[in-house]
């Protein structure tokens, strides 16, 4: 295996083409060679240790656009992704992940956009533009934040870095965080700011492929309890590198709080009758003067980006679904399950397909906002075969 040792730092060409016969490219073979603007790779390399300190790379293999960086032959391109962490202090990646991120926002991002409809939008494209790795989840290449922007896969640092990025470009408050506990293993996710209040949302785990779910959307500290670990710490990652990237190292000793979950509209930690009675008023604040940008994401009970009344039906559904009292399928509210609430329940089947807009979250056994068979055959297992409940 040929292997390149040292790169005169005074050299005084700013180009320099690896040798086909090198594979290994050894620690700070480069170091300091601050004259160097230009270096091509060959898809012989197989290594490439620690190196670019002091460099000032402003194209690899003249490749600067994002266009070009597309285009790249793959089998040279793969190189570069392999040891993208590097490259991730050098001018040519950092204007790269720019033009990416700038892509973004021109695809994804439209003019009229409140702050729910901004971070969704980025949440989308972080999941359609990479997987979670198949590989080494150790391997540095995917644990920094251009393994979103200039590669394919990458690990949760990953997901977590490159959307506080994105939200940093479209002016959100976020910060990155991680964390661990005895049922999830050490994660990283990102908590950002929208009305007013913090809320926590997981990229990673929504990614479905070729959308962004939203099971980890949005949620307060509560809402993670018994499905993902809690924040410990901030990940503050030299964001202040791009051009408008922004330090969070605020965050590294003053962690936010993530305390109010969507519903709680009068913020008093519990979501109850009186927030029932508020978000009447959002609803009409919302349709006289959205246009002006107005929404408040603790009234978007639906999660949908609108404020309307979905949203007060959903709020009504979890005021029922919190209430221990309440049994859903019991439609004659006598505290059982019994053939009388069979009979009901068909009546209640009946009224959803006839009369347009009629919902009745009692009725709703299977809880998917649809009066159907499914809830008729869930209620009789319910009532016939009870321990199956």
């Amino acid at each position: 295996m040929t292997t390149l040792y040292w790169y005169p730092p005074k050299n005084i060409h700013s180009s320099f083409t690896i040798p086909d016969s090198v594979k290994k490219i050894e620690m700070n073979a480069f170091l300091n060679a601050e004259r160097l603007r230009n270096l091509d790779l060959t898809s012989n390399i197989e290594n490439i240790s620690y190196n670019f300190e002091g460099c000032n790379l402003t194209s690899i293999n003249n490749i600067t656009t994002r266009e070009e960086y597309i285009n790249w032959d793959p089998s040279v391109k793969s190189v570069f992704q392999k040891y993208l962490h590097y490259f991730e202090d050098q001018p040519i990646s950092i204007s790269l992940v720019e033009q990416e991120v700038q892509y973004a926002v021109d695809n994804y991002i439209e003019e009229g956009m409140n702050d729910y409809e901004k971070i969704y939008a980025l949440y989308n494209y972080v999941a359609k533009k990479v997987f979670y790795t198949n590989g080494d989840t150790w391997d540095p290449q995917y644990h920094c934040l251009s393994s979103v922007f200039l590669g394919d896969e990458t690990v949760c640092e990953g997901y977590a870095l490159a959307m506080s990025l994105l939200l940093d470009k479209v002016g959100i408050t976020n910060c990155c965080v991680s964390g661990s506990s005895p049922e999830f293993s050490q994660h990283a996710w990102n908590l950002v700011k929208i009305s007013g209040v913090w809320l926590q949302i997981d990229a990673n785990w929504d990614d479905k492929g070729d959308y962004a779910g939203q099971k980890y959307f949005l949620k307060s500290k509560s809402e993670y309890e018994k499905i993902h670990a809690p924040y410990i710490r901030n990940i503050n990652q030299k964001f202040t590198k791009y051009s408008f990237g922004v330090d969070k190292s605020i965050y590294n000793n003053n962690l936010p709080d993530c305390n109010i979950s969507i519903g709680d509209i009068n913020k008093d930690g519990i979501i109850d009758g009186a927030d029932k009675d508020l978000i009447r008023n959002e609803i009409q604040a919302y349709a006289r003067y959205s246009y002006l940008g107005y929404y408040n994401v603790l009234a978007d009970v639906k999660l949908d980006g609108k404020i309307d009344m979905d949203d007060y039906n959903w709020l009504c559904d979890k005021l029922v679904l919190g209430n221990k009292d309440i049994l859903i399928g019991d439609l004659n509210q006598n505290g059982v399950y019994d053939e009388e609430d069979l009979a009901l329940l068909e009546i209640e089947i009946g009224k959803f397909n006839t009369q347009p807009g009629y919902y009745n979250i009692l009725a709703d056994v299977y809880y998917d906002r649809v009066l159907d068979i499914y809830d008729y055959l869930l209620l009789w297992d319910f009532i016939y075969l009870p321990n199956n409940r």
